[in-house]
């Protein structure tokens, strides 16, 4: 039918652009972070940006379902407000256009939640810790940004690269400082050079082209050597996974796994799909506007309603991790409530407008 097209596109569009506006939001939160690590160069700017956009599935989890939710709370108000959803009755369109429209709506962000929940965003949360892990690892490669000294405390180590391009460093400067006196201090100026790593892991500084200045400037003695390639090799850093590896599994590894963790996972993981069906069945009875009240009155409880399902299914998300694991049982009497909820309100919402018709036809 074209009603539903209609209503299904405008809902989509609105939770679209709902969508856009919470990622702006939550990506304008760590602007000062962001900034705070370009300045001090801990992170070059792309890798930041990068872990940003691969970021998305993991806030998704929460903000679709939002979305869903305050879009039809907007759209399907708008049509009380409008006196459109009077057209639709007075044509022999009754409510269940909007519960077409609205399981249509659902079926979609269901299937998008289960692959977001189930696979892409464990795999985002892995590949964000695997990049913030090979930074930490090779600080040489990740943390040097051209145009400015940068100091490596743990080696006593200068560095200065001019550009780079495509991984290749040109006009480097290379200074280090033993603190054993039985080394001498040396300084390296090359024209180009780059890193690759061998077997073990190592990275491997190699400068083709330049000249090296060893020995202490008080004594005077000085060794200067001109070289066409010249290699050092940086140890590789081996660091623990701080994130919680439980976020790292798909759904499957979760529900073959008996840990308490994994089991809290996995069913914040359903709840999360589940809140799609239960918060847009809550949102249809909610989205009727008086056009004389406005739309606060029917709003502002629906985003309650909202607000108090997620903050209990947190807690109990957060008390299963504790070790508790009754507070399964209670994450799901919140699911079967709220869903026992929806269903009473939009029964309610259907008898009150045939009990309407049979006071107009009496």
């Amino acid at each position: 039918m074209i009603i539903i097209k209609y209503l299904v596109k405008e809902t989509l569009k609105n939770e679209i652009a709902i969508f856009t506006v919470l990622i702006l939001i939550f990506f304008s939160q760590k602007t000062i972070n962001i900034l705070n690590s370009i300045i001090h160069g801990h992170l070059q700017l792309k890798i930041i940006f990068y872990l940003l956009l691969i970021g998305i599935p993991e806030i998704s989890q929460l903000i679709l379902p939002f979305s869903l939710f305050f879009s039809i709370l907007i759209n399907y108000s708008k049509l009380y407000m409008n006196n459109e959803i009077i057209v639709m009755y007075a044509c022999g369109l009754g409510k269940y256009v909007l519960w077409i429209s609205s399981f249509i709506l659902i079926f979609f962000n269901v299937i998008f939640g289960i692959l977001n929940v189930s696979f892409i965003s464990p795999w985002s949360i892995k590949y964000q810790e695997d990049i913030i892990l090979n930074t930490k690892t090779h600080p040489i490669l990740t943390n040097i940004i051209p145009g400015e000294f940068k100091v490596i405390k743990d080696k006593d180590i200068v560095c200065y690269i001019d550009s780079i391009s495509d991984n290749i460093f040109t006009n480097i400067f290379v200074a280090r400082l033993y603190s054993d006196n039985n080394k001498s201090p040396f300084i390296i100026l090359g024209t180009k050079g780059y890193i690759m790593f061998d077997k073990y892991g190592n990275q491997i500084l190699i400068i083709d082209k330049g000249i090296r200045y060893e020995g202490y400037p008080l004594l005077q003695s000085f060794r200067i050597i001109d070289f066409k390639r010249y290699e050092s090799i940086i140890e590789y850093k081996t660091k623990k996974l701080t994130h919680n590896n439980m976020e790292q599994k798909n759904i499957f590894q979760l529900w073959q796994a008996t840990d308490i963790k994994s089991q809290s996972e996995l069913h914040w993981r359903l709840t999360l799909i589940i809140s799609f069906l239960v918060m847009t069945i809550i949102a249809i009875p909610f989205s009727e506007t008086n056009p004389r009240e406005g739309r606060l009155l029917s709003i502002l409880p629906a985003m309650l309603l909202y607000l108090i399902f997620f903050l209990l299914q947190s807690v109990f998300y957060s008390n299963i991790e504790n070790g508790n694991v009754n507070y399964i049982i209670y994450m799901w009497l919140v699911n079967i409530f709220y869903l026992l909820l929806g269903i009473l309100l939009n029964i309610w919402d259907l008898f009150k407008i045939r009990y309407m018709r049979l006071n107009r036809n009496n």
